[in-house]
């Protein structure tokens, strides 16, 4: 009967250690290999059981048929990943996809990892390989680290990064940032296209330089944008080529004030 039949389709989806709890009504559906570029990614959410059960788990497909083997792999590999640092995390979204094949070179997987913390903001990890669950293998190994040093920052709150100071200080005046910037801008006139392709919304809660260049860290970008905890101003900070970050902040504004205040102050004590 009915009954019956949804009983055993749910049981299909246990494993011995993790276990999906709640499914959308999609992902107990046919599963069809994707063609369409402009089709949306196919979506399961779920969620474990036991020493992860609070955190919940997004899976995401694009070209890529979401067999019960791969959702099980991904359930085991993600879950390995956190359940030592279960306390940090909130939810996390992987997605799967695959590009080239036959006709285009080598068809390489991808696996991107985008887990929320509860305080300490979004943790990434985008990797490639040669098969899927290699990608999968790679993106939960970065995963694993960087909550292993979220961690480890969080019982030594003694650790500052070295020449936080004189970055927050020098930056608003120093010429390196505007050639720098103007140099990015020059090599995206190139070859700039006007078509948006993505857009990202995201929460921004004051931060201080920082805990911004840790989110930096955290999310493998080169840039990450951020509200100052001191000015209330939005900010950028950025790996720079020749090493070392840089900090993007606007002129005339309680930024610039804070860091006349302190060359007054600096000049003052020298003389």
């Amino acid at each position: 009967n009915n009954k019956t039949f949804s009983s055993t389709l749910l049981s299909s989806f246990h494993s011995s250690f993790f276990n999906p709890s709640f499914f959308t009504s999609s992902s107990l559906s046919t599963h069809h290999q994707v063609s369409s570029k402009n089709k949306e990614p196919h979506q399961v959410r779920m969620s474990w059981e036991g020493p992860v059960s609070s955190v919940k788990l997004i899976i995401q497909g694009k070209h890529i048929q979401l067999s019960d083997p791969i959702k099980k792999y991904v359930e085991k590999k993600i879950g390995n990943a956190i359940q030592k640092h279960v306390r940090l995390a909130r939810e996390v979204d992987v997605r799967l996809s695959v590009r080239g094949h036959e006709l285009k070179g080598q068809k390489l997987w991808r696996c991107e990892v985008t887990l929320y913390t509860k305080k300490h903001g979004v943790v990434r990890a985008e990797e490639d390989a040669e098969s899927l669950y290699g990608s999968i293998n790679l993106a939960s190994s970065i995963i694993q680290n960087k909550l292993r040093k979220i961690k480890e920052k969080d019982s030594d709150h003694g650790r500052h990064m070295k020449g936080f100071n004189g970055l927050m200080v020098r930056q608003p005046e120093a010429p390196y940032v505007e050639s720098d910037v103007e140099q990015v801008c020059q090599e995206e006139e190139q070859d700039f296209s006007f078509e948006l392709v993505r857009t990202k919304y995201f929460e921004m809660p004051p931060l201080t330089v920082t805990e911004a260049l840790e989110q930096l860290e955290l999310v493998d970008h080169d840039f990450y944008g951020f509200r100052n905890e001191e000015t209330g101003d939005i900010n950028i900070v950025y790996k720079r080529k020749s090493g070392g970050y840089g900090l993007i902040t606007q002129t005339g504004g309680k930024a610039g004030k804070i860091v006349e205040a302190e060359e007054t102050r600096k000049n003052s004590a020298a003389a």
